[in-house]
Parts: C-alpha cells; sequence; structure tokens
C-alpha cells in the first residue's frame, strides 16, 4: 500500500511541475493557484480570491490561464459560481488501491 501511495505522489508531483513550466513566465498568480490545488484540486475564483488576496478578476484570469493549458476544467455548465479541479490528479487521487502480493 505505501508503494501505491509513493506512486500517486510522485505522478502528482509530476503533474505539478509540468504545470508550473508551462505557467511560469507571465503572472505569478497562475503559479500561485497552483500552490492552492497542491492542497485541494477544486477551486472558485472567490476562493482564490480570498486565499490569496487578490481580487476577484486578477483571480479569474489565473484560473483561466490554467484552463487553457489544459490544468484546470470547470465543472458544470453554471456561468456564475463556477467551481473548477485539476482533473488529472483527482483521476490520480480516484484510482483503485493498488495492494502488494502481501498485503490484501
Amino acid at each position: 500500500m505505501s508503494e501505491d501511495a509513493l506512486s500517486r505522489a510522485e505522478r502528482i508531483n509530476g503533474l505539478l511541475e509540468n504545470w508550473r513550466e508551462a505557467a511560469a513566465g507571465t503572472s505569478q498568480v497562475p503559479l500561485q493557484i497552483l500552490g492552492l490545488v497542491e492542497e485541494n484540486p477544486y477551486c472558485t475564483a472567490k476562493g482564490v480570491s480570498e486565499k490569496l488576496g487578490i481580487a476577484f478578476t486578477t483571480a479569474q484570469r489565473g484560473i483561466l490561464r490554467l484552463e487553457a493549458l489544459d490544468v484546470l476544467m470547470q465543472e458544470g455548465a453554471t456561468r456564475r459560481n463556477r467551481v473548477f479541479c485539476a482533473e488529472r490528479i483527482m483521476a490520480i487521487l480516484d484510482e483503485p488501491a493498488a495492494f502488494g502480493p502481501t498485503q490484501r
């Protein structure tokens, strides 16, 4: 079981590193949002704005930048109070547990 957890952590860290490289260069906000995504794969512009102490529109632009990079995907089709998710992280977390040969 610990090998499974280690494998998941390594894959998630690899994703985050790739995303940081892709988001680097313009604003620091997408990188700051990635820091929040490490803690929770779900976010909203309002939540990002409050946690980072930035304007709502700045948070929204950062999220949209990460959405353009295929880091975040909008959940549902609402136009207000949109929720975004790092679905590739969730896919790793949602995988069935892998048990070693001596565990069951």
